[in-house]
This record gives C-alpha cells, structure tokens and sequence, in this order.
C-alpha cells in the first residue's frame, strides 16, 4: 500500500505533467493544503470518508487559530477534490489497486471519492454573486463605444495629445472585443508579440500563464498599425 506521502509526490508529478496546465504557486499550495489534511486525519487518502472531508473543511482555521475566510476554506476544499480526483483517475497499478476493498473471500468492491457530492463552501456566496453580476456590452454598445472613440480620432477640434490617446484606445478596446482579452493582457503586450504580416498575436495569459496564438482581424490590424505610427 502506498503511503500518503507517495500518494502526493505523484499528485504532484501529475501536476507538472505537458498537458497540465497549472501554475507553481497554485501546484504549491494544492500540495500544502492536502498535506495539512491528511495530517490532521492520520489516516491513509483511501481511508477517509466524506464526513471526515466536511468536519475538516468545517472546522478548518487558520494556522494562527483565528477563523478562516469562506473563499480560503474553498481553496482548501478545492486542493482535496483536486487531489481525489486524481486518486481516483490515476491508471498506475499501485493506486488502481487501492481504489478497491479487498475482501477476504477474494471479492473485491470499488471504494467511491469521498469527494464527490460536497457543495462549495462559498455557493451562498456564488449564488449571490451569480444573481447580481451584471451583463456585459451588447455588441450593439460595444459598436457604440468604439464609434465614439473613432470620432474622437477624426475630429477637427481634438488635440494630437486627445487624438493619440484616442488612437490608443481605440486599438485596446477592439483588441478586447474582438479577441477577448482582459487588460491586464492587453497591457502586457509588446510589439515583438504582434506578427502584423502574418496577422497573428503571441500572447502570455495571465490568469492561467498559458501561451495562446489569436488571428487578428484587418481592422485591427490597420488600428494597431495606425497606433504604432
């Protein structure tokens, strides 16, 4: 039987695998969180049932013994269904053979991810949330605000300082539009990202620091190239 130790160092290599994308400080902090848990059980991962799983999370405090936040307990929770979720999807032989009771008669019944089923610890929170964010731009509104901005441009009474300000935005909000970058993306773009020639865009995604290649459409093209001037 493997030991939770082992147990995590492949969760971790799991994490690090190509077609995972996961970013260290979260690999990190995965990683400490179902280590804190499985401490506190002293049980082998395999062992544990859900309740153990809710009366954790529940009583979870912080390491000064002051009490937890409710989205800090949900990244806590979230690292456990992570790491079940790998125990119980891993083909390697060791832990295929734990995922099964091993009856002394030679039957064998399938143990179920302790888990599957726990609600969020923030869906209130969630719900909440969901309920009262607001839509986005229509693309009417959108057509809009970049009409405006294009105006601007063109206009006889704006300064060059206004026009290039303009000029600017107006390349930054088609950007977002079109392609549907946040601006912390937008704002980290260099020159050397853009394929003008061959209209493609090179860029780091922030949220999950995963490269992505985007077409770029002629009219942004021709903003880009306007703004460069």
């Amino acid at each position: 039987m493997l030991s939770n130790e082992q147990l995590i160092k492949m969760y971790k290599m799991s994490m690090e695998d190509d077609f995972v994308q996961v970013a260290d400080y979260t690999k990190y902090a995965r990683v400490k969180f179902v280590e804190r848990f499985l401490e506190s059980t002293g049980q082998n991962a395999f062992d544990i049932t859900q309740n153990t799983i809710k009366k954790y999370i529940k009583d979870l405090k912080r390491e000064d013994g002051l009490e937890m936040n409710v989205d800090t307990k949900q990244n806590h929770l979230s690292a456990i269904k992570t790491f079940y979720n790998f125990l119980f999807s891993s083909d390697e032989p060791e832990v295929v053979a734990m995922r099964f009771h091993h009856l002394e008669n030679g039957q064998v019944i399938p143990k179920s991810d302790p888990s599957i089923g726990i609600k969020s610890v923030n869906s209130t929170k969630m719900a909440l949330a969901t309920k009262t964010r607001k839509e986005g731009l229509t693309k009417a509104e959108a057509d809009e605000l970049l009409e405006i901005v294009r105006k601007t441009i063109i206009s006889p009474s704006s300064t060059e300082r206004v026009k290039f300000i303009a000029t600017r935005d107006y390349a930054i909000f088609l950007m977002m539009f079109s392609i549907g970058l946040r601006i912390s993306d937008v704002s980290n773009i260099k020159k050397t990202d853009m394929d003008l020639e061959n209209k493609q865009l090179h860029v780091l995604i922030q949220k999950t620091t995963v490269p992505a290649v985007f077409p770029l459409s002629d009219i942004l093209v021709a903003a880009i190239k306007e703004y460069n001037k």
